[in-house]
């Protein structure tokens, strides 16, 4: 009996499945690619990438891994034609298509580091092709399963027949790299090797980068240079020694008819790199303090160290601290006999008997500023390095995000500033207490931003206007942060921008700013743009805030570039950054805010902060117009300013 059309179309539905997941394979190089961090550590967090595939989250990248080897296998099976009237399930494509959907169901959660649309389009683009590829194969193997016996020598000939032709040709490239003919599973692992490049082409680009920066900038120590340049002369020529791995592997299987190690052998590249990785991360390849005693030094843990003279942190002599009772608690803190450390800072007032690091408030976030280090001895909390004087010490408790409160007082963590502070007032309800948002939160009978009291605020019908901004409402009044705004309602206004914390709003009559101040009367709406943090500007005039900047010209205005002081590298911050933000130029003048500085010389004007220092500077060749000379400051000038 002759096959009819529907199983034809049914049987060759796994060509269909196989290239679609063929197509998803440019999932990790998206997600490989979109980790770095130029310039300074991409070689090692390429690599990293590689290894967990989806940067920290290693079980999303062994999900996406196994789905896939299920899913291929499934596919060439169905090539095979191995499903022809077998009666059990085919359970390789189902078990593929439901960890696809689970996939999809933590995407949402961020289940993997993807910055930009574009990335999240072409995630959620993959993983309905993944399905539909996987729904393919599934298809396909019903149909095999329920063929006749009439049907299965005709289906068998036309899968022969209907086997693709790049399958045929990675067949006899896989035969001609082993020497011998290999079976279909041999075949599949094989191919199984030839993906992997996919995902080694970008590491090696981005290694080649890396080793260019790392050996021009020279900014990383000799130990990890020498092993990351062992570790690149081992990644480069990956391909090459893969084939033979193979191919020797094939050897040796013939030869001792163990058939595992062919699938062994060609592990070791992977093996080794991990190896070499670990080993690269690791404290022997940390840089000594160049004045530590090389008899008694020792390494300890989270980067901390120490010899008969001194403890270190980050290879830093912490001042104060007694190496011979010096111990390590977390990451961040340790301690001795008789002090306790954040870091380098000695906490003068902490109990080192008694103290305890509490777990992170916000477990996981990347920026320094904004990730809450928490800890307690027997009579009071600490912030970091900063004790909270809690006002009811047994009541104290930690509210989600940035928040705490006890019976007397809330307390808000790390004002997002130049400095980290904490910020308390007196709370009316304690039990009440609630965060609304990242900035706000309530008693019930106050509203508080970032701590501090919003005056005259109703909480009954208090909202924060969009996501998590310093935008908020009430039946009453608009309010930006803790000041009132003369509004009703934000959102009877018009927006240029979605995002209502940076865009321009008008009622047709005034137009506000992103901080909802009104702007001075002649404002142009369908040109005024920002230039900067706090500056403005439309085709006939710049603004600070809300105050006219005079003389300036909106056609060369910005904001001036600043320097950032460290203390071992000085760093050029682009014009408009928040911390600098206060000046700018145009062609003729410097501005201070809206002030302009009448002496200040354009063409040598310098501004920016110390870290070393902390102080903020801003200079020209004839003088300072904020701060004062310091060594490093001095140093910068001297640079900058030929005498």
């Amino acid at each position: 009996m002759n096959l009819n059309r529907f199983h034809i179309i049914s049987l060759h539905s796994y060509r269909v499945g196989q290239v679609l997941l063929i197509l998803t394979l440019f999932l990790p190089i998206a997600v490989v690619g979109n980790t770095f961090n130029f310039p300074i550590g991409a070689g090692f967090r390429s690599m990293k990438s590689l290894i967990f595939l989806f940067e920290g989250h290693p079980d999303s990248g062994l999900l996406y891994i196994l789905s896939l080897t299920c899913a291929y296998i499934a596919a060439d099976h169905c090539i095979e034609g191995n499903y022809l009237r077998q009666e059990h399930l085919p359970i390789l494509p189902l078990l593929s298509l439901l960890s696809a959907i689970i996939f999809g169901l933590l995407m949402p959660q961020g289940a993997f580091k993807i910055y930009g649309a574009l990335f999240d389009s072409l995630c959620w683009i993959n993983l309905v092709v993944w399905i539909v590829g996987v729904l393919c194969i599934l298809f396909s193997c019903q149909i095999q399963r329920h063929v006749s016996a009439e049907q299965e020598s005709e289906m068998r000939a036309l899968i022969v027949k209907g086997q693709p032709t790049i399958s045929k040709l990675f067949r006899r490239f896989a035969q001609f790299v082993m020497g011998s003919v290999i079976t279909h599973y041999q075949c599949l692992y094989f191919k199984f090797g030839v993906f992997s490049l996919l995902v080694w082409a970008p590491i090696a680009l981005m290694a080649i980068l890396f080793l260019i920066i790392a050996i021009v900038v020279g900014n990383i120590s000799l130990n990890a240079l020498l092993i990351f340049i062992a570790l690149f002369i081992f990644l480069l020529p990956y391909p090459l020694y893969l084939f033979f791995l193979y191919r020797w592997g094939r050897r040796w299987t013939e030869r001792t008819r163990i058939q595992s190690i062919y699938y062994l052998v060609p592990l070791l590249p992977i093996v080794l790199l991990v190896l070499f990785s670990s080993l690269g991360q690791s404290k022997w390849f940390r840089p000594k303090p160049h004045w530590a005693d090389t008899e008694t030094f020792e390494w300890l843990d989270n980067g901390y160290s120490k010899d008969i003279h001194h403890a270190y942190h980050d290879s830093t002599v912490i001042e104060g601290a007694d190496p011979a009772t010096f111990r390590v608690l977390d990451y961040h803190y340790a301690a001795d006999a008789y002090h306790v450390f954040f870091k380098l800072r000695m906490i003068p007032e902490a109990d080192p008997s008694s103290f305890k690091v509490l777990p992170l408030m916000n477990k996981g976030e990347e920026d320094e500023a904004r990730t809450i280090y928490l800890a307690r001895d027997a009579h009071d909390y600490y912030v970091r390095d900063i004790p909270l004087h809690v006002a009811d010490y047994r009541s104290f408790r930690r509210i989600k995000n940035k928040w705490a409160v006890d019976n007397q007082k809330v307390y808000y963590f790390g004002r997002e500033s130049e400095k980290f502070d904490v910020i308390c007032s007196p709370v009316f309800d304690s039990r009440n207490f609630h965060v609304l948002s990242y900035c706000f939160a309530s008693d019930g009978h106050y509203v508080y931003h970032e701590g501090t009291i919003i005056e005259g605020a109703d909480p009954a019908t208090f909202k924060v206007v969009g996501n998590d901004n310093n935008i908020s409402q009430d039946k009453n009044h608009v309010y930006y942060a803790t000041e009132k705004r003369p509004l009703r309602n934000v959102y009877a206004l018009k927006h240029k921008s979605e995002f209502l914390y940076e865009s321009f709003h008008t009622n047709d009559t005034i137009v506000y700013n992103p901080k909802l101040q009104p702007m001075p009367e002649g404002t142009d709406y369908a040109t005024i743009h920002d230039i900067g943090t706090d500056w403005y500007a439309d085709k006939d005039r710049v603004y600070y805030e809300n105050r006219i900047v005079p003389e300036a010209d909106p056609q060369t205005f910005e904001s001036c570039h600043a320097y950032s002081i460290l203390k071992d590298t000085v760093i050029r911050i682009k014009h408009g950054h928040r911390v600098y933000g206060i000046y700018a130029h145009d062609a003729k003048h410097i501005y201070r805010r809206d002030t302009i500085l009448e002496v200040a010389d354009t063409a040598t004007f310098v501004c920016g902060r110390s870290f070393v220092d902390t102080l903020r500077f801003a200079f020209d060749k004839y003088r300072f117009y904020e701060g004062h000379p310091t060594p490093a400051i001095e140093k910068l000038r001297k640079r900058l300013i030929a005498p």
